[in-house]
């Protein structure tokens, strides 16, 4: 499904049997527990006769990477909604972070390391205080501001 290459040599390359089996680990490992459903045998499931809607996970990430593809599919085949902006705009993503209430951030090394400006760094971890729970592509390092798991 994927194959990725290096200085003209393969390097990586995922089957989709292999994505299917990761976007499930991921299901299970990080976006069901902040899903919203609770099976109480009922016809609808109590986040839709509550009200109580689980937010989009917010996708920063390009669909045709390994990661974000996985992620998008373990959401979609479970009834959740994937906000994935279009825009590489950073303020306009944080905007959208907040616009959005995502509890869960998928995102690359450099979106979740970057260094904001000062002046801004308030503001920008006020448009994501939401975020609880991100997962990051790549290295991470230290960010200003997500402080999730």
């Amino acid at each position: 499904m994927y194959e990725c290459y290096n200085n003209g040599s393969r390097a990586v390359e995922w089957s989709s049997g292999e994505i299917s089996q990761k976007a499930q680990n991921l299901w299970q490992s990080h976006f069901s527990s902040t899903a919203g459903d609770v099976d109480d045998g009922k016809l609808f499931n109590y986040e839709v006769r509550s009200g109580q809607t689980a937010k989009p996970v917010f996708l920063s990430m390009d669909l045709e990477t390994p990661l974000g593809f996985a992620c998008f599919l373990a959401n979609a085949s479970n009834h959740r909604k994937v906000f994935v902006p279009s825009t590489f705009n950073m303020s306009k993503i944080l905007t959208s972070v907040h616009a959005q209430q995502s509890v869960d951030l998928v995102c690359d090394s450099d979106f979740f390391g970057m260094q904001v400006p000062a002046p801004k760094l308030q503001e920008y971890k006020d448009k994501c205080s939401s975020v609880q729970n991100v997962i990051v592509a790549g290295k991470a390092g230290s960010s200003q501001l997500f402080s999730g798991s």
